[in-house]
C-alpha cells in the first residue's frame, strides 16, 4: 500500500479502475472535496465506465481511501449485508 500525495483530486479518481484501492494524502479541510469528487463521478464517468466508486476519510490519519468496484457488483450488494463489506479491503488504521 501507498500513500499518494495528489496535486488533481479529479485526475486521481478518473484512473482509478475497478479492483482499485487506493489512499492519498489529504488535509481534513479537503475531504468534502473529494467526496464530491467521487460522487460527480460516480453519477457520470462511473456509469460510462461501468465502475463505482466506494470513498472513505480516515480524518485521524488524513487519508482518503477509495475502492472501486463493478456497478454490477454494487448493483448486486447495495441495500444486503453485503453492503459494506468494501470496507474490508482498507488496511489499518484507515479503515476506523
Amino acid at each position: 500500500m501507498t500513500i499518494e500525495k495528489v496535486t488533481s483530486i479529479i485526475e486521481w479518481v478518473r484512473k482509478t479502475n475497478e479492483g482499485d484501492v487506493k489512499y492519498a494524502s489529504f488535509p481534513r479541510s479537503r475531504a468534502h472535496a473529494v467526496r464530491c469528487t467521487v460522487s460527480n463521478y460516480n453519477q457520470a464517468f462511473g456509469i460510462d465506465r461501468g465502475i463505482f466508486i466506494h470513498f472513505h476519510f480516515c480524518y485521524d490519519e488524513e487519508v482518503a481511501v477509495i475502492v472501486a468496484v463493478s456497478l454490477d457488483e454494487r448493483e448486486i450488494t447495495k441495500n444486503t449485508e453485503h453492503e459494506y463489506e468494501w470496507r474490508e479491503q482498507i488496511e489499518k488504521p484507515y479503515n476506523r
